[in-house]
């Protein structure tokens, strides 16, 4: 579509969310100029624009709907929600407005986000292409890591009586307190219309009134080939980061904030085979619900480090994960000292598990866990993978890039961080834009040495099985096979017929293999 000129702007996006118009733009200051900012403005218009009648209607159901004692005592957001829409609903029956039965539901969230005063977050509360949304203070608009624009400041300004408002309904939500004493709150909100990770900072610690982060748990959940497919890794980095995961490698997902991770980790969680026991370990959940398709989760919430109280933390559950058998651990994001030495500890005890962990490199990370978290370089150099995932600026669009694929391996025992050695193994061309490998053998490496030493897997099954992987996934994403459920069935059957059997692989013919292969497919190209 061509640009529209709009003022002095160009619009460069149009879509709608709910019940309200989102609009993106970019501004142009200078006539030919290709880009004046790295932020768009995302401009929110709601159905009532330029619609008196309908506006009327909205503030007509707002002030129908009767206020419920109980209803507006109960500590759930989604509780109230569902309860406040159904009630707005019945309002609207009631008036009989002549209007589109799509308009009617529009009116209907409208009204219900206007009653409990949350209208002026609701468009980024709604919006699944919002990552997440800011508010640096009261008076100061919210902006957005949009998943297509990246930054982007809205047009939308929240009063403080709004602000409050929405701090009231995580507060009731979560049980936690903000005050004085403890101004800062981190929380998990989950409804049926959205799914949030939410920190609020507040007085004497903020200057402006209220701070809020808040990061959206995406419902959409993206399987491996998806990323193949849009370039997020290749399908040959697919195939190594499965063999990694297969045979139980401790990895750590590494980038900077929105980068990706937590959406990479879960792809991968996804390739798991459906005998595993996982237990997972987070302070919010963002982990996917993956047992209605077979898989044995068990999901352990603790309290939020901002918390000065807490039940329960990830070195208590951790310490009694000993006792719970697991397949895999997944460790959610690391964040401070004491998931760290939960994270190591149970390293050292022989579970394994993948995690996240904010560094733009592998040493920065060695260095802070050993520096700052006083982790000894023994157990760090338990981590066999490091995963650098990084997020662009690509032309006009934003774009994430698995950036390097890194491995670790004592090179002496000695006190010094020189000892713990990083290998290369795969890297992305950013002038290119793609993905080389940085071996010759797939059993050359670092990880791979361990893999067939302590599965006493030969090279050539090792290679083939690598081929064999390549395959799959070249296949599965030009035929775009990305529904999870078809996804898991096919690694699941995968790992089943080819991985149990490794041993088997070098005695049939390439033929054979990828005849197999075919097979394995056969009920899903």
């Amino acid at each position: 579509m061509k640009p529209k000129q709009f003022s002095k702007r160009v619009m460069r996006d149009l879509y709608e969310v709910g019940p309200f118009r989102i609009i993106i733009f970019e501004d142009i200051h200078e006539p030919g100029a290709l880009c004046s900012s790295l932020e768009y403005i995302y401009h929110v218009l709601d159905i009532t624009h330029n619609d008196p009648p309908l506006k009327h209607l909205v503030d007509l159901i707002c002030k129908r709907i009767t206020p419920d004692t109980k209803l507006l005592e109960t500590s759930s957001l989604d509780l109230l929600l569902n309860q406040v829409m159904e009630k707005a609903t019945c309002e609207l029956d009631k008036v009989e407005a002549k209007i589109a039965e799509n308009i009617k539901r529009k009116v209907c969230e409208l009204a219900t986000f206007k009653y409990l005063k949350l209208d002026a977050f609701a468009p980024f509360l709604l919006d699944d292409n919002v990552c997440e949304f800011y508010l640096d203070g009261v008076g100061e608009p919210i902006y957005v890591d949009h998943e297509k624009w990246g930054r982007c400041v809205s047009t939308i300004t929240p009063t403080l009586d709004d602000v409050e408002s929405l701090i009231t309904h995580v507060r009731l939500d979560s049980g936690f307190r903000l005050d004085k004493n403890k101004p800062s709150l981190k929380t998990e909100v989950k409804t049926r219309m959205f799914h949030l990770r939410v920190s609020i900072d507040s007085e004497p610690l903020v200057m402006k009134k209220y701070h809020l982060d808040v990061r959206k748990v995406k419902r959409k959940v993206f399987t491996l080939p998806v990323l193949v497919s849009n370039g997020t890794l290749s399908s040959e980095m697919a195939a190594y980061l499965y063999l990694c995961l297969i045979f139980k490698r401790n990895i750590s997902i590494i980038g900077e904030p929105a980068a990706g991770k937590s959406t990479l980790l879960n792809s991968l969680d996804m390739l798991t085979p459906l005998h595993w026991r996982k237990i997972y370990v987070e302070d919010v959940i963002e982990s996917a619900d993956l047992s209605q398709y077979g898989m044995h989760q068990v999901k352990l919430k603790v309290e939020p480090f901002e918390e000065c109280v807490r039940k329960s933390t990830k070195e208590m559950e951790l310490v009694k994960m000993l006792h719970r058998s697991p397949d895999y651990i997944y460790f959610g994001e690391i964040q401070t000292d004491e998931h760290s030495r939960a994270l190591f500890q149970a390293l050292s005890a022989g579970l394994r598990g993948f995690h996240t962990f904010h560094a733009n490199d592998p040493m920065a990370a060695i260095i802070r866990w050993h520096y700052y978290h006083k982790i000894p370089l023994t157990s760090i150099s338990m981590i066999d993978l490091f995963v650098l995932i990084k997020r662009l600026q690509k032309g006009f669009l934003v774009v994430r890039r698995v950036a390097k694929i890194y491995e670790t391996y004592i090179s002496s025992f000695s006190n010094s961080i020189d000892s713990i050695e990083v290998f290369e193994s795969f890297s992305w061309n950013l002038r290119e834009d793609r993905h080389v490998r940085n071996f010759s053998s797939i059993s050359e490496t670092p990880v791979m040495k361990k893999i067939r030493d302590e599965y006493h897997i030969d090279e050539d099954s090792l290679e083939t099985l690598f081929m064999l992987l390549q395959e799959v996934f070249e296949i599965i994403v030009k035929a775009e096979i990305f529904d999870v459920k078809s996804v898991i069935r096919i690694f699941n059957d995968f790992y089943t017929i080819f991985v149990h059997n490794i041993d088997k692989l070098t005695r049939m013919s390439v033929y054979d293999l990828k005849y197999s292969v075919k097979e394995l497919l056969k009920g899903y190209v």
